[in-house]
Formats: structure tokens, sequence, C-alpha cells
């Protein structure tokens, strides 16, 4: 899927160049996990589309955290994302990630997450919210 992402972004930025050099962008994306696609967005913003200013906002909470009760997160339902990945939230803040990717990086909290999902009428305890610092869900 990086490729695929690599290849979108690719295919998008040079038809809209023109149109982002010298603003201020916001890119949205669905999660960060280990940093490189976000770090390969913000290369290609600044360095091609030679932008003013960008901000990655994540509409997941950080993924593979270690919690309170000190259990790694990561999936072990099917995403390939062990609880040992080098998941790029895993013991920063966020302004350590935002330097680690080179631009400002905000996050949804989990309760906004879970308020936004029951709007759509999806209860929480339909969600694994494991990866982001949940219960196991079995």
């Amino acid at each position: 899927d990086r490729e695929k992402s690599i290849k979108n972004n690719m295919y998008i930025l040079p038809h809209m160049k023109d149109e982002l050099k010298g603003k201020t962008v916001i890119v949205i994306d669905d999660s960060t996990v280990r940093g490189n696609n976000s770090k390969h967005t913000r290369n290609l913003l600044y360095d091609e589309a030679k932008v003013k200013k960008a901000y990655l906002v994540n509409f997941t909470p950080p993924i593979g955290i270690i919690p309170n009760d000190n259990i790694p997160r990561g999936c072990e339902y099917g995403v390939d994302m062990p609880p040992t990945d080098d998941f790029i939230a895993r013991n920063r803040s966020i302004e350590e990630i935002s330097e680690k990717i080179g631009m400002p990086v905000t996050y949804i909290s989990s309760e906004g997450m879970l308020k936004a999902y029951k709007s759509l009428g999806i209860k929480s305890k339909n969600l694994c919210t494991f990866c982001i610092g949940g219960e196991k869900p079995f």
C-alpha cells in the first residue's frame, strides 16, 4: 500500500504544484503508524510544491502507544502492526513526533474518535481500540 500511496501523491502533486506554492496546507490522514508516508508527503509538499507551511491531522489517536497498563500496543487481529513494530508514537510526545516527521502533527483524542463514530450510529463496543490504548476486545 505504501507504493500505491506514493504513486497517488506523485500523481496529485504535479497537477497542484502551482496552486500550493507559498500556501499553508493541512494534510488529513486516517492514521500515522510508522511515519514513512507522512515524511514522504512532507518532503513532496516542501521540496516539490514549495508550500509555506504544512500540518498533519490524524483522525485516529496515536497508534502503538504503551499506556498505563504497560502493555505495548499493536494489532494482534490481522493488521500488519505487531506490538513490537517501530510505531512513530511509541514513547514520543506529540512535539517529538512532529519533529521526526518534519511538520506539526495533531491527533484526534480517543474520546473524540468514539464520539464521531457514535454520531454515525456505531457503538464503541463494536470497535477494537487496542492499538490506540484500549482494552483487548476478546
